[in-house]
């Protein structure tokens, strides 16, 4: 829903509209042999949504630097909680004109409509008089949508300046030029690194609380293009800032998750991290942590991961990419050492976490990859006690990967670099094995629901045998 927000105590010296844009998402669905009845959509570890939900982080984050302005804000999030004469949005999903596409003989792709319909948004707009319009977009694949929407807006205020930016924008800035948005913004918007995430915008607040405290990567991985979104120099906010804003949001909204969404959270750790876990630790409020992305083995040492167990941090991901340590050096640009990495496990295991409760990251479907590479990872992480999560690979535009990749990529529209389309693929039957393989991604589940132990799941017949064994 549209949710309007004024500055205290003072006249608005202007109207700032800001829209996060619905989504039209892929999804596979299984084919019955010889055409028949659909079989799907897909349930389970490959059968879920590949799509989470998306805070508009940068735009919360320009949000409360328009309001502290003196703005009069406008804030459209297309995913956030509605009226109670709509479902929910953010669980709500509706089919899409977009035409089904055959992956392969056992599996189609098809659209949904995630968020807000278009002509909902439109409806919503009729009577919005502003005097400048953001859109944000993240994904390079969901810029579709994102040109609807702009479309949308033109329609509705024909004079009013309208802003695109965020993480597509600025990798392909050529494409996001050819919507009808007056000016694309590439880059970070500038003074927001340190701003507060506000759930007021949103109207209703999201379930858990979304942090991101360190910027910028000084590596060079061939996938990432984190260098290239945030620059080469890393850096943190204060800690005690960090802290004093997971404390206001659990207090305010009763929230208890934490999510740190940051690429290289272990760096400088007794500057940034370690003080912030040392605050967590201390305080009495029951949270949750999570690392959506993970942790950088090489930097994890005994007390860091006693400090992290402490300060309630549930799965520790490490980042893997791939156990064929060559192919990482040589296609990836990251040097493995497999016994630093055993060492980082022994670390996570002796501070309490359960071997279920380790992650290690795995991506599959890399150019050049084999269906038997990602089988040996995945055997890799179960001799090791950990689960593997396997990440589907796509080329993100400005990459190293993605130049290599232009030739296989054939010039696909950017919403062919959707994961569940398998880019760099060629082969139908190695697309239907990755598929196959990626159910085998969430053993902790069939754990927890079978009351097995860990180590009898990876053995079991069935998982196996799935792997070739």
């Amino acid at each position: 829903m549209l949710h309007v927000t004024r500055p205290i105590g003072r006249k608005p010296s202007g109207r700032v509209l800001l829209i996060n844009p619905p989504l039209e998402e892929p999804h596979w669905y299984g084919v019955a042999p010889g055409g028949e009845d659909e079989v799907g959509p897909t349930a389970g570890t490959i059968l879920g949504w590949h799509f989470t939900y998306p805070l508009p982080v940068g735009l919360l984050r320009i949000a409360g630097q328009l309001l502290r302005e003196g703005k009069e804000v406008y804030f459209l999030d297309c995913f956030s909680s509605l009226p109670k004469q709509y479902p929910s949005s953010r669980d709500r999903h509706s089919p899409c004109p977009v035409p089904t596409v055959k992956l392969t003989d056992s599996w189609e792709v098809r659209y949904h409509h995630l968020g807000l319909r278009f002509e909902e948004v439109d409806k919503l707009l009729q009577h919005v008089v502003v005097d400048e319009v953001l859109v944000g977009c993240t994904f390079t694949y969901h810029s579709d949508a994102a040109h609807r929407v702009i479309e949308i807006v033109r329609k509705r205020m024909p004079k009013v300046k309208i802003r695109f930016g965020g993480i597509y924008p600025t990798l392909v800035p050529e494409v996001a030029r050819t919507s009808q948005a007056d000016e694309v913004f590439v880059g970070p918007y500038p003074g927001i690194e340190d701003e507060a995430l506000n759930y007021e915008f949103l109207g209703q607040p999201p379930n858990f609380i979304l942090i991101k405290g360190t910027s910028g990567c000084p590596q060079r991985c061939a996938y990432c293009a984190v260098h290239k979104l945030e620059g080469n120099r890393f850096r943190h906010r204060d800690p005690e800032e960090v802290f004093a804003e997971i404390r206001s949001k659990h207090e305010q909204y009763g929230l208890r998750r934490v999510g740190m969404w940051d690429s290289n959270i272990l760096m400088q750790y007794d500057e940034y991290l370690g003080v912030l876990l040392r605050r967590l630790t201390d305080t009495e409020m029951p949270l949750e942590l999570t690392a959506p992305e993970g942790f950088d083995y090489r930097l994890l040492t005994p007390e860091i991961a006693r400090n992290l167990k402490a300060a309630g941090l549930q799965v520790a991901s490490l980042a893997l990419e791939s156990s064929d340590t060559e192919y990482a050096r040589t296609r990836l640009n990251r040097d493995h050492d497999l016994e630093r990495l055993k060492t980082a496990i022994s670390y996570l295991l002796d501070a309490g976490f359960e071997g279920r409760c380790i992650r290690l990251f795995t991506m599959i479907g890399l150019p050049g990859q084999t269906v038997e590479s990602v089988i040996r990872n995945i055997r890799f992480a179960w001799s090791l006690g950990c689960n593997a999560t396997l990440n589907v690979f796509t080329p993100i535009p400005g990459t190293q990967l993605y130049a290599e990749s232009l030739e296989t990529l054939h010039d696909l529209p950017l919403q062919s670099l959707h994961p569940v389309f398998f880019p760099c693929v060629n082969d139908a039957a190695s697309k239907d094995r990755l598929i196959e393989l990626m159910g085998l991604g969430k053993l902790d589940t069939v754990h927890r629901s079978q009351a097995q132990s860990f180590r009898e799941v990876i053995s079991s017949p069935e998982l196996l045998a799935a792997l070739g064994a």
